[in-house]
């Protein structure tokens, strides 16, 4: 982790106005190694990129929080193509930083489904901005989303962690989940199986016809 990582802007089709943002938070290398040492603690295997900067999926959530970047940061890159089980198993390694005063963010988006939101575009004309503010949902959105409130609130972990199966519309709502899958880091951080934390479920904006933006908070 370095002193002052860069702003990454990793996505594209957006307005020019998001690429000139920039957040400026510092980078902690003592942060970034308590974090690899919960994670080897573990079992899990860690490597250190000094060079890599904020991607999105921090500096976004983080400039709305912290907007004066005031904050240390360390960024943690997920392995990909693993179950939730894992991701939930890799926020339960690391439950102690809280103690420590550590917070973890873990962001992603409730639904996310950008081929619909293209589709939706299309068909609402082609002078629509890919990014718009829109003012229908797709239909497979809610049941989805009051699905997952209701099992969040009941700390329904089996059911989560098989969300594919049961909960509606999950492969329509996630054709791919890594924008989902952090929130497992999440709960296993908040030790949502074991009411470890208070739990607060915020309802957020619907936006751009498939997105929904909720919040988990455990404190």
């Amino acid at each position: 982790m370095g002193e002052r990582p860069a702003t990454v802007h990793d996505f594209g089709g957006f307005p020019e106005a998001l690429y000139a943002l920039q957040y400026p938070a510092k980078g902690s290398p003592t942060i970034a190694q308590a974090v690899s040492d919960c994670l080897i603690t573990a079992n899990f295997e860690t490597t250190f990129a000094p060079q890599q900067g904020w991607d999105h999926g921090a500096w976004v959530p983080l400039m709305k929080l912290y907007p004066k970047a005031q904050i240390p940061v360390v960024q943690i890159s997920l392995p990909a193509l693993q179950t939730p089980a894992f991701y939930y198993a890799l926020g339960q390694a690391l439950a102690p930083l809280r103690a420590q005063g550590l917070m973890v963010i873990a962001s992603g988006s409730l639904t996310h489904n950008l081929y619909d939101v293209r589709l939706h575009s299309d068909r609402v004309g082609s002078d629509a901005a890919p990014v718009a503010p829109i003012t229908s949902v797709a239909p497979y959105v809610l049941p989805f989303r009051n699905w997952v409130q209701a099992r969040v609130e009941a700390r329904d972990l089996p059911a989560l962690l098989n969300y594919r199966v049961l909960a509606p519309f999950a492969v329509e709502c996630h054709p791919t989940d890594e924008h989902w899958l952090p929130l497992y880091v999440a709960l296993g951080a908040g030790e949502f199986e074991n009411f470890g934390a208070k739990l607060n479920y915020f309802s957020g904006e619907l936006a751009h016809y498939t997105l929904a933006m909720d919040n988990v908070v455990l404190t």
